[in-house]
């Protein structure tokens, strides 16, 4: 098994599992992030904050609606962590030659970085589908019962195959940030902790105290989370409107003129919160990726 193999399917494995723990929090997190834009005063009140959110959603909808939207979360949560691991593996042998052997702090967020432009932009339809079916409330009617393809077709229809890349622009700087902090902040403490402990292989990772590996996981988690939520919040909303025949947005900055204008800097970190509650599940990706990639590994 090579490489990259085992980079794709431990960072698949990895996005999947974390993925499916923190979807009831994830969906909490959008509602919250995005209540503005529902269509009504009184669904704005409804969801506003995650425990009224909570209680609405298992009174209306039941349990199981925490996972609405759940099925291209794990896929985009699979497919973009196995290509995130995958392509920051490549770029981060190609720095070498760049930045030089001892550069480790640019060898890992610029691959870091690279890797996440790269998946988020073949995997970007995926997140607007998953953002508007965790927005679609209630049974009665949906707006996309059938799921994903409700939401491909009236977004075609509507405007076109560009609108399935509605918010693309905003979102490669959004992800690219994260990537880079999370991943990044990652690779680079957990090589500096292994070089001073004197483990020169990755595969040992696992020699490393727990409380070390977490609290790594756990703090480039929270830092990745705070400084690309605002970027993140204008992403979403421009997602929304994908199906929309007429924006309420023109672009990036009009949306953050308006988000500025409505709700002042609150209005950029609606849901942060929630956010840092999931950050657990981002710092379980981490984890669970050095664990499935050890199994791997051990089996060659």
């Amino acid at each position: 098994m090579n490489d990259s193999i085992v980079e794709v399917a431990a960072g698949a494995a990895s996005g999947a599992l974390s993925k499916t723990m923190m979807a009831p929090l994830d969906r909490l997190k959008l509602v919250v992030q995005l209540r503005s834009e529902l269509s009504s005063k009184d669904a704005r009140e409804a969801y506003k904050g995650p425990w009224r959110s909570l209680q609405k959603i298992f009174k209306e909808e039941g349990f199981l609606a925490l996972w609405r939207g759940n099925t291209p979360t794990v896929l985009i949560q699979a497919g973009t962590s196995g290509m995130n691991f995958c392509f920051m593996d490549l770029f981060k042998k190609a720095a070498v030659d760049v930045f030089g052997e001892e550069q480790r702090f640019a060898q890992s967020f610029a691959s870091a970085a690279l890797g996440g432009a790269t998946a988020i932009t073949l995997f970007y339809p995926l997140g607007l589908m998953r953002t508007k079916l965790a927005l679609d409330m209630g049974n009665d009617p949906r707006e996309y019962p059938r799921g994903m393809r409700d939401v491909a077709s009236k977004s075609v229809q509507s405007n076109g195959i560009t609108s399935l890349f509605q918010g693309y622009g905003v979102a490669l700087v959004s992800v690219t940030v994260y990537r880079m902090i999370h991943l990044g902040g990652y690779d680079y403490a957990k090589s500096e902790l292994q070089r001073r402990q004197s483990f020169s292989s990755e595969s040992h990772f696992k020699l490393l105290p727990l409380w070390q590996r977490v609290a790594v996981a756990q703090l480039v988690s929270v830092a990745a989370t705070t400084f690309h939520y605002p970027f993140d919040s204008v992403r979403r909303r421009l997602m929304m409107q994908s199906d929309a025949s007429k924006k309420r947005y023109a672009n990036a900055l009009d949306c953050t003129q308006q988000i500025f204008r409505n709700d002042g800097i609150r209005g950029f970190y609606q849901g942060l919160g929630t956010s840092y509650i999931r950050s657990v599940g981002a710092a379980l990706l981490l984890l669970s990726y050095d664990f499935f990639k050890s199994i791997l590994i051990s089996q060659r």
